[in-house]
């Protein structure tokens, strides 16, 4: 049997119960990018703010490499060679399989966390939490052992470049002025967003292979595969996270503060984040096409500078500063 690249483990998972079927389901929900987004907000308002800031761009830059590397291997998911297969996640996945984003992005995510709360009981937890999450992608039916394996890997190497690289980087741009980080961020918000574009573009010809029974070109055409969205959005996130981590710099801002207080800062800062995404999901529904694009770039620009400056900037007037 294949158990790496075929189906076999898929089938052999999927045999368990009903009741296994929803555990997976909301375990693999800890992978999204809903639950990102509380567990960055938390940490940077309530617990502490190096340590968001990196989780930002942990989730901002694995996002995008993601999505350029499933657009480039062009792999597809157990469902799609083999009807055998269900697709038992909550909603359906449009886009390529390899390497799985859930396990590209948990490893750096909650690896980021177990390395900074230095705490061997904590890391044991957060291994088996990142284990977990990769086998409820096999289970659900969405990944091959390769997708989820090869996600690890790069996941894995992310983590460590951040290690290495977060001192040295760090030190080198507290010596730059507010404008000149922005306007870095801001290049390499474009750079990212040109380099998906020629990918994307450059498989507008791709047809699919006659293997792939389980994918209806009519439902799911070249112009969903090769979606731009993601890459768009963590793209402008990632300018969004720049921007307002140069601008709060010049803020008082303090984590610390009794639990209601802290309690207080989230439930305002989330609303400001429900109410971005909400005003951003309306203006960009049903709308294709440049203004599209620039809307969802920007929906992720704003997430980010809401996050780490407005959020922030406002806790301080309002009386909600540690």
């Amino acid at each position: 049997m294949d158990l790496i690249s075929g189906t076999d483990l898929n089938l052999a998972l999927q045999q368990g119960p009903d009741w296994l079927t929803i555990l997976m389901q909301l375990v693999s929900l800890l992978g999204t990018t809903e639950i990102y987004l509380l567990i960055i907000t938390a940490v940077y308002w309530c617990y502490d703010t190096r340590l968001g800031l990196r989780l930002a761009l942990i989730t901002a830059m694995s996002g995008w490499a993601n999505d350029i590397l499933k657009l480039s291997m062009q792999l597809p998911r157990p469902s799609w060679v083999n009807s055998q297969v269900q697709m038992l996640n909550l909603k359906p996945e449009l886009s390529f399989g390899f390497p799985s984003g859930h396990a590209q992005m948990t490893l750096p995510f909650y690896g980021m966390i177990g390395y900074w709360v230095r705490s061997w009981k904590f890391l044991v937890v957060i291994c088996i939490l990142i284990l977990t999450i990769g086998i409820s992608r096999l289970y659900l039916g969405v990944h091959f052992s390769l997708d989820v394996l090869g996600g690890w890997l790069f996941g894995l190497f992310m983590l460590v470049a951040l290690i290495l690289l977060d001192k040295p980087v760090s030190d080198r741009i507290a010596e730059w002025s507010t404008h000149t980080i922005i306007c870095t961020g801001l290049v390499l918000s474009v750079l990212l967003v040109v380099i998906t574009t020629l990918v994307s573009t450059g498989n507008s010809g791709f047809s699919i292979p006659p293997g792939w029974i389980g994918v209806d070109h009519t439902v799911i055409p070249n112009s969903v595969l090769f979606s731009l969205k993601n890459s768009l959005m963590t793209s402008g996130f990632l300018f969004g996270i720049i921007t307002g981590g140069a601008c709060a710099r010049r803020l008082s801002f303090n984590v610390a503060g009794r639990w209601v207080i802290r309690g207080g800062r989230y439930l305002v800062g989330l609303t400001g984040v429900s109410l971005i995404w909400i005003i951003f999901g309306v203006m960009t529904h049903g709308m294709s096409g440049h203004t599209g694009d620039l809307l969802t770039w920007l929906l992720g620009v704003f997430l980010g500078i809401w996050i780490l400056y407005g959020a922030p900037w406002l806790f301080i007037r309002v009386g909600l500063n540690g």
